[in-house]
């Protein structure tokens, strides 16, 4: 698998991607995150998109498990299936200038995972997605922040797989609702 930009053709299959997970999250426990209306939705996604800051993980049957961002500038091949999606926004997120029950383990520049969904057809997705966000945090001096709901414990889990410490608590914009922070500080 590898990382590569997304792309407007990719957008079909990244709005069935994050489908799939919302039916994952219900399954497993989490009734409340992503809910209401299309969210994340094609507007955000395509502005995400725009912003160069939508990434697909993606496996064309030529590459191994997670072979890196150096192979991501031959993606594109008829063969390439596309298994997850995620945001990767370098800079300060408002969202995170708050935290309670906690603090952030360093101050400094970040970047930001937010919107992580798989298709739940392959594995690795996630570790594959954090590890390719971390070489580049770690190629541009950076730490690495995200966020995820209470009840989402397959997020929680990935996340401290992945060595990032729970920070405190954090309030998302869009429906005021807390969420757990996480930051994996610089390497």
């Amino acid at each position: 698998m590898f990382v590569r930009a997304a792309r407007s053709e990719d957008l079909d299959r990244i709005c069935s991607i994050y489908e799939v997970a919302k039916t994952y999250m219900r399954a497993h426990g989490n009734d409340v995150q992503w809910v209401g209306g299309d969210y994340p939705g094609r507007e955000l996604l395509a502005g995400d998109i725009e912003k160069e800051q939508l990434f697909v993980v993606a496996d064309d049957s030529v590459s191994g498990p997670c072979d890196g961002a150096e192979y991501a500038e031959d993606a594109g091949t008829a063969s390439e299936r596309i298994y997850g999606v995620f945001a990767f926004i370098i800079g300060a997120d408002p969202t995170y200038s708050y935290i309670e029950s906690g603090e952030w383990n360093a101050d400094g520049p970040y970047a930001t995972i937010h919107r992580m969904g798989s298709s739940q057809e392959v594995k690795g997705v996630g570790a594959c997605a954090f590890g390719w966000a971390s070489e580049q945090c770690l190629a541009k001096g950076l730490n690495l922040r995200c966020d995820t709901h209470e009840l989402n414990i397959t997020m929680q889990s990935l996340l401290k797989k992945q060595g990032f410490r729970h920070c405190g608590t954090i309030y998302v914009e869009e429906d005021d609702y807390p969420r757990l922070a996480y930051e994996k500080a610089r390497w």
